[in-house]
């Protein structure tokens, strides 16, 4: 479904909308999404993404602009090193830029969000359940990654874990600014950010 919303072929010059009905579909391994513009949405916590030992969605590419995922419950099993959203790319220079994400529920992950490279993304009325994990890991590993200019508002952070932000730009941290948290609940035991 997903090449074939999303992947431009001769025919398809994808950015298309990919509907999921409310279910559970069980994945072993990460969905992984375009290098291209992906909209992705669910019928709320009926549309159950459950991730069993691996990630919820990967996305690997060199650019990705005005994209959306809303409307979905993302459901882990505690699994190390795995994230709802993994935008960690091998090439320093790509970038996540202007996704919003929406009206997501995420449990049971290691960590709800790894975007060092996320710059003008957003994220509205989501829940994160955190467990021991953390919402947003922030570690830029390379000059030419940077999580700039990002929103985040009206969002739920539980747990007992991690730190709700786990920022840590080590020698890039001229590439980690301007975070905007409005109306946000943070309910972590542990720190904030």
């Amino acid at each position: 479904a997903v090449d074939a919303t999303f992947y431009p072929t001769a025919s398809n010059y994808g950015g298309g909308i990919l509907f999921i009905p409310r279910g559970t579909y069980k994945i072993t391994s990460a969905i992984t999404l375009p290098d291209a513009p992906f909209n992705i949405c669910g019928e709320g916590d009926a549309t159950v993404i459950n991730a069993i030992g691996c990630s919820a969605f990967l996305y690997p590419g060199r650019f990705s602009i005005i994209s959306e995922m809303k409307n979905m419950y993302l459901l882990g099993n505690s699994t190390a090193n795995t994230e709802a959203f993994n935008s960690n790319p091998t090439n320093a220079a790509w970038v996540l830029t202007q996704v919003h994400f929406s009206n997501l529920r995420i449990d049971s992950f290691a960590r709800a969000f790894n975007i060092p490279n996320a710059q003008l993304c957003s994220w509205t009325n989501c829940l994160m359940d955190l467990g021991t994990g953390s919402g947003f890991y922030i570690h830029p590993t390379a000059n030419g990654q940077a999580a700039n200019s990002n929103r985040v508002v009206r969002c739920q952070f539980t747990g007992v874990g991690a730190p709700t932000v786990d920022f840590d730009p080590g020698a890039f941290s001229a590439n980690c600014s301007n975070w905007l948290f409005d109306s946000c609940d943070f309910q972590q035991s542990s720190s904030g950010i």
